[in-house]
């Protein structure tokens, strides 16, 4: 079967994300899987959105107004305007906020996901099957690849899993 090949379009984004390291990690999660080849570029331009784009919400979480209420939010680094002081009136707070979602782009497909910003997502069994099977959706619209066996001598193998 003949390889999908993947390009990561990425870039530094704030402080705290390690975009170089997370790239690196996805590439050694799809190309462990046999079916990828993966290239990553910082330097990307000329994309917009594509007219009559229709994404379909595939996980969702709801972003209640209590999880601001910490003593370290909003984080020094990355100050945030909250209108009117009152974090009710947050945009998207109290609302349902996608995480991983689908769309088309012309005649491609699109598999989007905002989880995965840190490392330790990628250790997580069940993001390591969303992501490669998301991926795999988007390269050929079907999906061939089953989330990793854990099962009897595989819970042993160590990460990626495939």
């Amino acid at each position: 079967m003949e390889k999908i090949k993947v390009l990561i379009v990425s870039g530094k984004l704030t402080i705290e994300h390690t975009y170089r390291e997370t790239n690196e990690r996805i590439r050694t999660l799809l190309e462990s899987t046999g079916r990828f080849d993966v290239k990553i570029t910082e330097a990307f331009g000329g994309v917009r959105k594509c007219p009559g784009t229709d994404p379909k919400v595939l996980v969702t979480v709801f972003d209640d107004v209590k999880f601001y209420d910490v003593p370290w939010w909003p984080p020094a680094h990355h100050p945030v305007h909250i209108p009117d002081g009152d974090k009710n009136k947050l945009p998207g707070v109290n609302t349902d906020i996608p995480l991983a979602w689908k769309n088309t782009y012309g005649k491609g497909r699109v598999f989007g996901c905002s989880i995965g910003h840190g490392i330790d997502t990628f250790r997580r069994f069940d993001y390591v099957g969303l992501f490669v099977r998301g991926c795999e959706w988007a390269a050929t619209g079907s999906v061939t690849l089953d989330k990793p066996d854990r099962s009897g001598d595989n819970r042993l193998k160590p990460w990626p899993y495939y």
